[in-house]
């Protein structure tokens, strides 16, 4: 592997090489002399660094490059501050990691040079404070410190326990493509060349079998959609709020297709919802409706761009809603409707927050995240194309001649970019609602204790089966109302409660580590589920934890009976304290027991014999009376074993 490694870097390194001789370090410099500070991005490099060295040492991916602590960072609750302020830089694993920084660097370059390390044409006449930000160090610092507060900031708003730098990366894209539609599209192109770099990098020969593994949810079921579309408008509004800076405006023709490109390569379509235990279900169809609608009005809210069109005098643009100013309301109804006028995007979110309010308290709590979720999948979408429909009948009607009773047909007004704007403000405050009313959660341990369980801390791990669950919303208890199985670890304190092994993945594997910790201390939990197979019925189990040095039994399945009857006795395998042991039953009592043989050796309980023969790494357990000789049960071996 380490040939390859070594070859693949010096293809790399030549490859860079004779481009940047070639022609790439001019264009470079061109791009980027009266942008950067000797036309290196530092705001990005520094943030990839923190990234990196966070995963690295505080989650000790230095020593476990494939298993880094995860559990405390993770935004569990409004109430656990360090998962709030660390989930954004934290990741699950060297894939994770790797992805969201080579987005962080091709997007976060482009945001870097838009904003750039000298202050442009601002005015010479600025405070003495505006000339200190003037300075580049500052600049990029600033520029950094903003690329962290991408992370860090939204992630009470981000719906689930999730983490990692993606939300801000589709944050950083957003605002690339608002400001260099061009660029981005490039971006897109080099993070994915990027990704198959790295991936060769770290893995230059792969070998693969067919083999089966354990029941999984699709890949999709567990992307954070959420955070990255809070994420991305976000992005969008700050490049937005650029634009507007410095009179700049984007071509519309590039902004979409850019827009587009990266929204539908990029999965900003992915809506996905809890159909039932074990079932996921994709809005496919309402998600690239609402990206197509969404490119639309972030095409309007970045650059105004409309058709020119020319309406006749006879037929004035007028609003949907009634001039105030025209005296078709009378005098003091006029004075009372400007009184309470608002911003439209503050009307809108008020519209749109008020209908999802109601339509949680009227439904039942039980499939209140699936159905708040698809009303505002429709609900959004369904505005959106209103919106649309009303600003496409304007410019037709403004372009049809008039006469007779054409003229006196009110025309929806041609849309304003600070509307569009407030339309992205008001979809921004539904999106980050859909996630703070999930935010304030606590968790109890109670339903955990007397079930084998292993303390360290202020953590409980243990391996439990439909246990209730330990989650609770401080607003609706019986939100998280259903059972949790498998490898679970909670701490109240932290708010933390996850199923970290699933039974399937457990069963599958045979084994499975679990690490516990905070900002300066970690501990590994290693568990082992041991299995024996039961001719004619169900296979028994028992699952052990294990750490420094001491070995707890947390959980043993019931007995389970083999078919066969060997004259008039019955034989049934249960787990025990340490093992797994015989019991022969006549008569429904129980006449004696043993522990499993050892491979090649033998048992007896009365006059029956126990026979434990070894044959391709499989122990097999025989049960002999005289002449006759049954098979009762066998050990089973991971899969990964």
């Amino acid at each position: 592997m380490i040939p390859w490694m070594v070859l693949l870097a010096a293809v790399v390194v030549f490859s860079g090489g004779y481009w940047w001789f070639v022609g790439g370090r001019g264009r470079w410099v061109s791009l980027t002399r009266d942008r950067f500070v000797r036309g290196v991005p530092w705001a990005t490099l520094v943030t990839a660094a923190l990234v990196v060295g966070f995963y690295l040492f505080v989650q000790g991916g230095l020593g476990h490059w494939s298993q880094p602590l995860t559990i405390p960072f993770r935004s569990w609750s409004l109430f656990e501050p360090v998962g709030l302020l660390t989930s954004g830089l934290a990741h699950a694993g060297p894939a994770h990691l790797l992805g969201n920084v080579t987005g962080l660097v091709v997007f976060g370059a482009i945001v870097e040079h838009a904003i750039g390390h000298y202050p442009g044409d601002r005015d010479d006449t600025a405070s003495r404070r505006w000339n200190r930000l003037r300075h580049p160090g500052v600049r990029i610092l600033l520029i950094s410190l903003g690329m962290i507060g991408l992370a860090v900031v939204p992630s009470p708003f981000v719906l689930g326990w999730v983490l990692g730098y993606s939300g801000a990366v589709y944050a950083l894209a957003g605002f690339a493509l608002v400001t260099r539609p061009l660029a981005a599209v490039l971006a897109i192109v080099a993070h994915d060349a990027l990704g198959v770099l790295v991936d060769a990098a770290e893995q230059p020969v792969v070998e693969a079998t067919r083999s089966v593994g354990p029941p999984t949810p699709p890949a999709w079921a567990g992307i954070a959609f959420q955070g990255h579309l809070l994420g991305f408008l976000i992005g969008i509004l700050l490049g937005i709020g650029l634009l507007r800076r410095y009179d700049w405006t984007p071509e519309p023709v590039r902004l979409f297709g850019a827009v587009i490109a990266f929204a539908l390569t990029k999965s900003l379509w992915l809506v996905v919802s809890s159909g039932g235990e074990g079932v996921y279900v994709l809005y496919r169809g309402a998600g690239v409706v609402m990206v197509l609608l969404g490119t639309l009005l972030v095409t309007l809210a970045a650059t105004g761009a409309r058709p020119e069109i020319s309406a006749p005098r006879a037929l004035p643009a007028l609003s949907w809603q009634p001039d105030i100013d025209t005296g078709v309301i009378p005098g003091a109804l006029r004075r009372r409707v400007a009184a309470v006028s608002m911003p439209t995007w503050v009307r809108e979110v008020l519209i749109v927050g008020l209908a999802f309010v109601a339509y949680v308290l009227v439904e039942p709590t039980s499939e209140l995240a699936a159905k708040a979720l698809a009303l505002g999948v429709v609900a959004g979408s369904g505005y959106l194309v209103l919106k649309l429909l009303k600003w496409a009948l304007g410019h037709l009607i403004a372009a049809v001649p008039t006469g007779g009773w054409l003229g006196r047909v009110p025309v929806p007004s041609i849309p304003r970019p600070g509307k569009a704007t407030g339309t992205l403000l008001g979809a921004l405050a539904v999106v980050a609602l859909l996630g703070l009313l999930f935010s304030p959660a606590t968790v109890s341990t109670a339903s955990l204790a007397d079930t084998g369980e292993v303390e360290i801390q202020d953590y409980t791990i243990t391996y439990a089966e439909n246990v209730s669950e330990g989650r609770a919303l401080t607003w609706d208890s019986e939100i998280f109302d259903g059972t949790s199985s498998g490898v679970i670890v909670a701490s109240e304190r932290r708010a933390v409660w996850i199923e970290a092994v699933s039974p399937d993945r457990l069963a599958h594997d045979g084994s499975a580590t679990v690490r516990v910790g905070g900002l300066d201390w970690e501990q590994t939990v290693d568990v082992e589920r041991q299995a024996v197979s039961v001719v004619g019925n169900d296979s028994v189990y028992a699952v052990d934890l294990r750490t420094e040095g001491s070995t707890t039994r947390s959980f043993r399945s019931a007995p389970a009976t083999a078919g066969a009857r060997i004259d008039g006795r019955r034989v049934a395998v249960a787990p025990t304290a340490d093992g797994f042991e015989l019991r022969v039953r006549r008569n429904g009592t129980v006449v004696g027991s043993r522990p499993l043989p050892a491979a090649n050796a033998s048992t007896s309980v009365g006059s029956l014999r126990f026979v434990a023969s070894e044959e391709n790494e499989t122990r097999t357990i025989r049960a002999v009376s005289g002449t006759t000789s049954v098979r009762i049960a066998s050990v089973e071996r991971p899969a990964t074993s």
